[in-house]
């Protein structure tokens, strides 16, 4: 059987229809369909912006199962091998022999290492042994130039199978396959190497 038009206008199940709903009415509601969609656009951004898989995604664009390191829902970021926190307080390079983090400025006690007189407390690394805050050689890391490019908030990068994320509170890098890394930030750093089975 074919449609075939009544000349009467579709009604809902409620028996009203829309040329039966006041001008106002229809407006209300067509605003309200306008801001569902917007949310829902919204909502679709913010997931896709997220990751929103539990995969890590490679630059080549495969995807990958997590790491052994520490979870996060940061979004990725373009590699970069060397990048600095926004606030420019901390800057780091990866490269395949470990992340290496500097820190300009702290508030934290570092532990004392015996036969060092350098500026403990203001490098932190992690390497395929583990993590560690060395004695440095030369005075405290300056702020980070304008010419190092940014890793922003909530945002990661993977390079040489080590994973830094920056967030507003601190900046914290991995080994992806030991799992061994640090945090750092001005008022507190901790190293990490997670327990073994």
């Amino acid at each position: 059987m074919a449609w075939e038009p009544t000349g009467r206008e579709p009604q809902s199940a409620s028996g009203v229809s829309w040329r039966s709903l006041s001008s106002g009415m229809r407006t209300f509601v067509a605003i309200d369909g306008v801001l569902v969609l917007g949310l829902v656009v919204l909502l679709v951004i913010t997931l896709v912006r997220a990751g929103g898989t539990g995969f890590a995604v490679t630059a080549t664009g495969t995807a990958t199962e997590p790491s052994a390191g520490p979870t996060t829902s940061a979004a990725p970021h373009a590699t970069l091998a060397t990048f600095a926190a926004p606030s420019r307080n901390i800057a780091c390079t990866i490269t395949a022999d470990g992340a290496t983090c500097t820190i300009a400025s702290i508030t934290f006690t570092p532990p004392p290492i015996n036969g060092c007189t350098g500026p403990i407390g203001h490098v932190v690394t992690v390497d395929a042994t583990g993590s560690a805050m060395p004695c440095p050689d030369g005075p405290a890391p300056e702020v980070a130039g304008t010419d190092v490019p940014v890793l922003d908030y909530g945002r990661s990068t993977t390079v040489h199978g080590y994973t830094c994320v920056s967030s507003t509170a601190a900046m914290t890098c991995w080994n992806d396959v030991t799992g061994q890394g640090f945090t750092v930030a001005r008022q507190s750093y901790s190293l990490k190497d997670p327990p073994r089975n």
